[in-house]
């Protein structure tokens, strides 16, 4: 049984990007998606035009979310994804440079599991979501049948 997690990334930061990746080539148990709009991001989700092949483009354990995305803003994808019964589940967590309280308060109303905010230097950048990968690909992540639906 493969044991690798895969995250679908919601971040339009080359620099925030390149961390991603860095951070989940080193931890060697995550393959990720990086999408870098909202609307490419919802298009991931539902599956739509070049995601439709689930091998290549598979419905993500998890979804690390930046909230000021171009088009359609995080908010807008946390709104998305509680509104459809295959994603209702999928743990989300908020990575995003807003440390404002209502933000917070608001993903957390919409449905976010978590709420970090990033750093300014690089190696906290890199403990956080090391943090962030350990707790919700090995304590939090649910158990998904073949079909990729939650079971519970």
């Amino acid at each position: 049984m493969d044991d690798r997690v895969f995250i679908l990334v919601a971040e339009d930061q080359p620099d925030d990007a390149f961390l991603f990746e860095h951070t989940f080539a080193g931890l060697g148990i995550v393959d990720y998606y990086i999408s870098t709009t909202g609307p490419g991001t919802i298009s991931y989700l539902d599956g739509a035009g070049q995601f439709s092949d689930r091998l290549t483009y598979p419905v993500p354990d998890c979804v690390l979310l930046d909230l000021q995305m171009p088009e359609v803003d995080g908010f807008q994808i946390l709104e998305w994804m509680r509104c459809h019964q295959d994603y209702r589940l999928v743990p989300t967590v908020v990575f995003s440079s807003s440390g404002d309280p209502a933000d917070i308060r608001r993903a957390y109303e919409l449905g976010a599991n978590s709420y970090f905010t990033k750093c300014v230097r690089i190696q906290d950048m890199i403990r956080k979501l090391s943090l962030i990968e350990e707790y919700w690909t090995e304590a939090n992540c649910p158990k998904l049948n073949p079909s990729g639906r939650c079971v519970v």
